[in-house]
């Protein structure tokens, strides 16, 4: 027997904490009853410990009990050899894509089998089906791909017998590759195919306008990119478009005439935004042009004012863009889900430009953001927003409670950097202030495609044992679970009957 993390039976030593606790025998003193102590004299009190186990078969319980927790965590499975003689090769199908990949690839399935061909799940223990259970599995649908296909490759490297013929059908969804390309030892041929959903529409955010008329953010998802579109509805429903909109439980909702979404709850809320300047007030002028630019373009109601750090703040808002070498108060940032605050330290002059990480890759800036000065910071946050050109970092986000602060290591100023006259200032603005609202489910909506040079594994000459015998593993995870809760049922029988007793 195997397991697939054995690290976790590192947790057999919690077994030590029972131990230990049956070990402390504190037993109860004993009255002696007497008719005098005028002949008893006085001693050194004296004490004494004892340290024998008790209840051994409730001890043997618990203990048994902790060790079955870390088995199950291990993730437990048996190893079996299996005979290749007389086996063509494999065939190898994901079990959530199961009859669609069938359909698709019926001919050369088919031939496949008829062949000698073994058909098995390409999934984390390749288990070994026919054709008619695969069909008639009603849980092949609701299994969820949780190993990309690249791990399941090297998995499978691992496991399958020496140059046998391996048949690999799978969709070209680019969700399903992660990590790097692996370098494999297989005689693998890989077809794949675009899933005849290859186009998908959704709501992907709604809010009223100012005039209360309903902006709505539509998401298309195609083999060549993710996109997305506005379209601005009367708050009425009016006519011609696709949508209803309806009030449930007191709450504005927008839905699709063809219901393949769930309603989406339309957003009533005004952006609020504070910006505090002290003496760096021409910053203050770019930023606030640039979110106004922002509430025009997106329609949505933004409410920014000036800052003092003498207001008395109560509630909690949206954004605080803290442009001042001062240091801010901590009890105000809790007023706040999200602030940016200047870094001070060090200035350096550079000649670089500021890449604005996710926007730029989404929606590339026009023209390059030169970069003259920038602060020297002694810590820096782990994740990068922006950068420079050399990869440092400009702008880092770390979070604080529920608040995620963003630490600019430069300013909103044309004598450090070309930002604010740039033409593309205010997307990056956007990107910046709403990046959270529009974290799409790519699991249900990417429909993107790699392409067949890019899927394909490094194929390497490695020397592989040439037995006939290949390993297939089966989990057996569920049986200890089984075990787990009638050894829970037995320790607590017997502790109970212990008390009653």
């Amino acid at each position: 027997m195997g397991f697939l993390s054995s690290i976790w039976l590192f947790a057999v030593a919690a077994i030590s904490i029972p131990v230990i606790i049956h070990l402390w025998n504190v037993r109860p003193g004993k009255t002696l009853k007497v008719g005098s102590i005028a002949l008893i004299e006085v001693s050194s009190r004296k004490s004494s410990r004892s340290f024998k186990l008790i209840d051994i078969l409730l001890l043997l319980l618990r203990c048994l009990f902790l060790i079955l927790i870390a088995i199950v965590l291990a993730m437990p499975y048996i190893q079996k050899e299996q005979d290749k003689s007389g086996i063509k090769g494999w065939l190898l199908i994901p079990k959530e894509n199961f009859k669609e990949v069938y359909k698709t690839f019926k001919p050369k399935a088919d031939s496949l089998l008829n062949a000698g061909y073994e058909l098995h799940y390409f999934n984390s223990n390749f288990k070994k089906v026919v054709v008619k259970e695969a069909l008639a599995d009603a849980t092949a649908s609701q299994q969820k791909k949780m190993v990309p296909y690249w791990s399941l490759l090297q998995q499978l490297d691992r496991q399958a017998p020496a140059k046998l013929p391996i048949y690999l059908l799978t969709p070209n969804l680019l969700n399903n590759f992660t990590g790097n390309r692996p370098k494999i030892a297989l005689s693998l041929k890989w077809d794949t195919y675009t899933p005849s959903d290859s186009t998908v529409t959704w709501i992907e955010k709604a809010w009223f306008t100012a005039d209360k008329n309903v902006h709505v953010i539509i998401g298309t998802g195609k083999p060549s990119g993710t996109y997305f579109n506005a379209v601005n509805i009367s708050s009425d429903g009016g006519e011609g478009h696709p949508y209803h909109i309806s009030v449930n439980n007191g709450k504005a909702i927008i839905s699709a005439s063809d219901n393949k979404q769930s309603p989406v709850a339309i957003d009533t809320a005004t952006l609020t935004v504070d910006v505090f300047a002290d003496n760096n007030a021409p910053d203050a002028k770019y930023v606030k042009a640039a979110l106004q630019t922002v509430s025009q373009f997106t329609k949505h109601p933004v409410n920014i004012k000036s800052f003092s750090d003498k207001d008395n703040l109560s509630g909690r808002k949206n954004w605080l863009f803290w442009l001042s070498d001062k240091t801010i108060n901590p009890k105000t940032i809790s007023h706040y889900q999200r602030v940016l605050v200047y870094e001070s330290g060090k200035t350096a002059a550079v000649n670089s430009w500021i890449t604005p990480g996710a926007c730029n890759s989404a929606t590339p800036v026009q023209q390059p953001i030169s970069l003259y000065k920038s602060v020297i910071g002694t810590t820096y946050p782990a994740e990068v927003v922006w950068h420079d050109g050399f990869g440092k970092l400009v702008l880092g986000r770390d979070y604080k409670g529920n608040t995620a602060i963003y630490h600019f290591y430069n300013r909103f100023n044309p004598s450090w950097n070309d930002l604010v006259w740039n033409a593309d200032f205010p997307k990056i603005m956007l990107q910046l202030i709403m990046e959270d609202d529009f974290l799409f489910d790519k699991a249900k909506y990417d429909r993107r495609i790699i392409d067949k040079q890019q899927l394909k594994p490094v194929v390497i000459n490695a020397v592989k044992s040439s037995h006939n015998n290949y390993k297939l593993n089966t989990y057996v995870t569920r049986y200890f679970w089984l075990l787990l809760v009638l050894m829970f049922l037995a320790e607590r029988w017997l502790a109970n009957k212990k008390q009653l007793t």
